[in-house]
């Protein structure tokens, strides 16, 4: 009978180990899903501010090209026209627009105030 209670208490300790086990098994299992769920959650954060970051860039791009074409349009435009007339008043070359601004230095080496264009220019920004 003695050896019936010592199987009995060695195979109720062993019952005992084997849940504990399980329990640990358990709550790590349960930490690496929360970890897990955090990193997609983080991923998904990041995927938006590469997409902004894409979009801005691809504003830049755009705005750069259409800012290298009005260079290049006023410098034609400076080319043909005569020094007085270009003095008199510029007209704002930017796509789709025709902002008149008015000259407020020398055109050639010089300032112009296209205050008109600047705010077309910031609304890209």
């Amino acid at each position: 009978m003695q050896d019936v209670r010592n199987e009995f208490n060695q195979l109720r300790l062993a019952i005992s180990e084997i849940a504990a086990g399980n329990s640990d098994l358990s709550a790590r299992t349960e930490s690496q899903a929360a970890s897990l769920e955090e990193t997609a959650t983080s991923m998904e954060q990041i995927n938006g501010t590469v997409k902004q970051s894409a979009d801005a860039a691809e504003r830049g791009a755009r705005l750069a090209h259409e800012t290298s074409q009005v260079t290049l349009l006023g410098t034609r435009r400076a080319k043909r026209e005569p020094r007085g007339e270009q003095r008199q008043q510029t007209r704002c070359l930017l796509p789709g627009t025709s902002c008149p601004a008015t000259n407020a230095g020398r055109i050639g080496g010089t300032e112009r105030v296209l205050a008109p264009c600047n705010q077309w220019l910031a609304s890209w920004r």
